[in-house]
């Protein structure tokens, strides 16, 4: 089985290097103290917003709930006194908070909520700065032309405003982006850039950052010479700077370059001095990256006991931050250690944990990585019934991904699907096959190996088609079969992005005769089949029933416990069943998408199987084979 550190964490430091404030430490705490006793005498006014503000920013890194606490009263107080500009800085710092904790759909919904007044008021710094953030929401989207695209607009007006070091920010950002798609050249220009800018300004405490990431480009091109003279030489930069942080990412970053030439003795050796560091400056996010990269090294050692415990180790800080993939990472290789032991129950136990959170955070790519390690786990524990459950969950979440690629290159993308999937199963069998209880004779591996793809070929055929008609009988209300369990992480989001804060607060602000009036309206708009245009979304739908959108998203929960996407999406699969099972039907299935308001037939189909269990085509055909025996 192997380990994993979860997300692409090169591109996620590199974010969070450039756009991080320090984490609590003795002066920030003084700050903070000072803050609280001036919030305690203060008025409702515009200064009492700005400390509410940044006692939010004090806490975004270490605490986050109580950042988006802060942040929060500040909004409400700036909507109370018209205080715009505060209402713009704390739906940044909100957006800020949520992204802190892995919930970027929130953030995204603050941040364009910030865009509306900033393009309002025609503030264009604040305009840059919400590209910026919106930007990066869209890297973790895998938009990454939008998320470039908001970039680069941000750069024009820092240039025009003669920001240098916000452009020299964006600078590297860009240079990020390009690092993770394998371009160095562009990446290392767009560094260079950035670093000129900080010599020329003579910025002693930002220096040493473009330097780090010129470091990982040599990394990256196997220059690993090079690389560890950049990284040292930021080291240097960061001590004259004062800037602990930043030490202790130089020699995280030391610490990978050594890993990747198999030194753990020595990438250990800057682990501990940079987990020392870290801890003084109470840094949590680095300080779980230190704890896992240890872990890594020592189980790599073959040490898997000591891994173990700095994996454990690695769950504090992950928690104290909140953040939801960094925890499912924890919990994911804290499980690889446990299947090392041979305790497979045991790995089965924190991998369900890290399947939840990557689920909650709907990370397909890693949920598909947890699917075949469920696969090699329930081979050792001869369980043929959950390899074969989690193969298909393989499989139905790859259909999923692939789906949502973009159509620009769909044959090459099919084809490395299809690859992907052979390879896959070839390993599901040789992984099989190792679990003495399936293999008859030791003589006969290859025949075994033959004979057991050709078993689960069939039997996965047998019980995929038996299971698809009973599917669609069901649907046509032919029999009692219960309907096939559809995970939450394969359904479609389509439109609009769910409000996912939560909302107690500000449900209890709403009457029942608000509420009432809201569902009223949604009646007769649903009765009208507004679901199926288009362009509907959250706001329009609010707007149509003259409310708000956080109003109308969480009637729309009480009432249906359903989010908004899931609610519109699920009224067009009814709508799409109803129109498939009629006997008249004579609606080309590429048309009918249209007519259910999908923008494309791939997202039509997707939604469709996700939702009811196979493809419409398949049950266009079923049914029809219904009506003629009939």
């Amino acid at each position: 089985m192997k380990i994993n550190q979860t997300l692409s964490f090169s591109l996620f430091l590199s974010l969070f290097l450039i756009f991080s404030e320090h984490p609590v430490n003795a002066q920030q705490q003084k700050r903070i103290d000072s803050l609280n006793i001036a919030l305690n005498i203060s008025k409702e006014d515009t200064n009492r917003v700005n400390i509410l503000y940044y006692l939010s920013e004090a806490f975004r890194e270490t605490l986050p709930y109580k950042a988006i606490k802060y942040a929060s009263q500040g909004l409400i107080l700036s909507n109370k006194i018209s205080f715009i500009q505060g209402t713009s800085i704390c739906l940044n710092a909100l957006g800020l908070s949520y992204y802190q904790l892995g919930k970027y759909d929130s953030a995204l919904i603050y941040f364009e909520k910030r865009y509306k007044i900033v393009s309002k008021i025609n503030d264009r710094k604040g305009i840059a700065a919400t590209y910026d953030n919106m930007g990066v929401v869209y890297v973790h989207y895998g938009k990454i032309d939008k998320a470039l695209e908001l970039r680069k607009k941000a750069n024009e007006i820092y240039t025009v405003l003669n920001e240098k070091k916000l452009l020299a920010n964006g600078y590297t950002w860009i240079g990020n982006i390009y690092k993770e798609h394998g371009d160095y050249p562009n990446a290392l220009d767009y560094y260079l850039k950035a670093l000129k800018i900080y010599e020329d300004e003579n910025d002693q405490m930002d220096v040493g950052y473009p330097t780090l990431n010129i470091s990982s480009i040599y990394r990256y091109m196997k220059q690993y010479g090079k690389a560890k003279n950049f990284a040292l030489d930021a080291k240097n930069k960061f001590e004259i700077a004062n800037n602990p942080n930043g030490v202790g990412a130089s020699l995280y970053r030391l610490a990978i370059i050594y890993s990747e030439e198999k030194d753990y003795d020595n990438a250990i050796k800057d682990l501990l001095e940079a987990k020392t560091i870290l801890e003084k400056t109470q840094n949590s996010y680095f300080l779980t990256l230190v704890e896992m990269l240890l872990g890594t090294s020592y189980r790599n050692k073959g040490e898997i006991d000591i891994a173990l415990t700095f994996f454990k180790n690695a769950l504090v800080p992950a928690q104290n931050i909140g953040d939801i993939a960094l925890i499912s990472g924890v919990f994911q290789n804290i499980g690889t250690i446990y299947f090392d032991k041979g305790q497979y129950l045991k790995s089965f136990q924190y991998m369900i944990k890290s399947d939840k959170g990557f689920t909650e955070i709907n990370d397909k790519k890693t949920l598909i990585e947890n699917s075949s390690n469920f696969i090699e786990i329930f081979s050792r524990l001869n369980k043929p019934d959950s390899v074969l459950k989690y193969f298909r969950r393989y499989q139905r979440l790859s259909d999923s991904l692939f789906s949502e690629q973009n159509s620009k290159s769909i044959a090459d993308m099919q084809t490395r699907y299809e690859s992907e999937k052979k390879d896959h199963l070839i390993r599901l069998q040789e992984v099989t096959l190792k679990n003495k209880n399936l293999v008859l004779h030791g003589s006969f591996v290859v025949g075994g190996l033959v004979f057991t793809s050709l078993i689960i070929i069939v039997i996965l055929f047998r019980k995929k088609n038996k299971a698809y008609k009973q599917l669609v009988y069901q649907n046509l209300g032919i029999s009692g079969i219960k309907p096939q369990r559809i995970f939450e992480e394969d359904l479609i989001i389509e439109n609009d992005i769910a409000i996912l804060e939560d909302e107690k607060n500000i449900s209890s602000k709403i009457d029942e005769d608000q509420k009432k009036q809201i569902l009223e309206c949604l009646a007769k708009l649903l009765e009208a089949k507004i679901y199926t245009e288009p362009s509907l979304t959250l706001s329009s739908l609010a707007e149509k029933c003259d409310t708000n959108r956080t109003y109308l998203s969480i009637v729309i929960n009480e009432k249906f416990k359903e989010n908004f996407n899931t609610f519109i999406n699920r009224l067009r699969i009814e709508e799409a069943k109803r129109i498939l099972s009629l006997a008249e039907n004579n609606i080309p299935l590429k048309e009918l998408y249209q007519k259910l308001g999908f923008n494309s037939y791939s997202t039509f189909n997707v939604a469709f199987k996700k939702y009811i269990g196979v493809t419409p085509a398949y049950y266009l055909k079923t049914a029809r084979e219904v009506v003629l025996q009939i």
